[in-house]
């Protein structure tokens, strides 16, 4: 039995010392990296619905809120109107909304005081945006932009609100425009 242990005993020592000579495997990593810019992105108007004032588009970020009868054809009186426009908007990240009035109000073209007694010139109304739960409104004689900060990533539709009301001082007879300026920034 001797005889028939050593040759197998021989024969193992081969592959024992040829496993010790095979080289160890060599590991590595590939890190796989990207990042998501911070966006705010707004598209064209979704949905409007008002009285006595329509909205048309003009282009991409644009358009004109146009009041059908702005005064009375009995006494020059402004009358009531009112529309909400509703616009795609998507922030990936904390972001700031800035809404405000260029004119502080309806002013008539050429204009260069608020009014001529017993008439005016200037027409403050009130402005207002809608963000999820998060909404603020104000006059635009206020002169003070509205703000709402979101604390977090949002998507849908934003409603910018305008309402003007009836009554008061008559109106010289003109044109009588401004300027809604609504920013979305992604926050610092």
């Amino acid at each position: 039995m001797k005889r028939i242990l050593i040759p197998v005993a021989l024969a193992m020592l081969p592959a024992a010392a040829l496993a010790q000579n095979q080289p160890q495997p060599v590991t590595g990593h590939l890190d796989i990296i990207g990042e998501a810019p911070a966006a705010c992105l707004m598209k064209s108007p979704a949905g409007t619905s008002g009285t006595n004032a329509s909205f048309d588009p003009v282009s991409s970020g644009t358009g004109r809120i146009r009041i059908d009868q702005l005064a009375s054809l009995n006494d020059a009186t402004p009358l009531a109107a009112a529309i909400r426009v509703e616009l795609p908007v998507i922030c990936n990240a904390p972001h700031r909304i800035v809404l405000r009035s260029g004119n502080g109000g309806l002013r008539r073209d050429g204009a260069a005081v608020a009014s001529v007694a017993p008439f005016r010139q200037l027409l403050p109304y009130r402005l207002g945006v809608r963000w999820g739960a998060d909404q603020a409104e104000r006059g635009t004689d206020d002169g003070t932009p509205i703000t709402i900060d979101a604390s977090s990533a949002r998507s849908g539709d934003l409603a910018v609100l305008f309402t003007l009301a009836s009554g008061g001082a008559p109106l010289v007879a003109g044109n009588y425009t401004d300027e809604i300026v609504l920013e979305i920034q992604v926050a610092d």
